[in-house]
């Protein structure tokens, strides 16, 4: 191959991973109603973390990550760490896809107090 054909390629290769990378939060987008039942904050890492169960079969828990992402524009993750009480119920926006082998979990977009009965 010649060396400008070589230079093209890479060019075309690394404008498809990034518009990939740009693209991927709206590939992957839930909406969950859950319960929350613990939040925490890894100190290390300054990454924060939601666990719940969802509200229509309570044998299935999931788990949030919270934290800013330049992709989607987010720079509220305290704000929205701090709206969540322990025991309420909430409908929560989230990108992404939980992998167990990187330790990937969804990203939390926004979240939306739902009223139950008993409230």
């Amino acid at each position: 191959m010649k060396t400008k054909t070589k230079f093209k390629l890479v060019g075309v290769l690394a404008l498809l991973l990034v518009g990939a990378y740009v693209t991927v939060p709206y590939w992957y987008r839930n909406v969950d109603v859950v319960i929350v039942t613990n939040k925490e904050r890894n100190a290390k890492t300054d990454v924060m973390m939601v666990e719940s169960i969802l509200a229509a079969d309570e044998d299935v828990a999931r788990k949030y990550r919270n934290e800013d992402s330049w992709t989607i524009f987010k720079r509220n993750s305290g704000d929205v760490q701090s709206k969540l009480i322990v025991g309420k119920m909430y409908a929560i926006k989230s990108y992404g896809v939980r992998n167990r082998w990187f330790s990937w979990y969804p990203n939390i977009i926004s979240v939306k107090r739902v009223k139950t009965d008993n409230e």
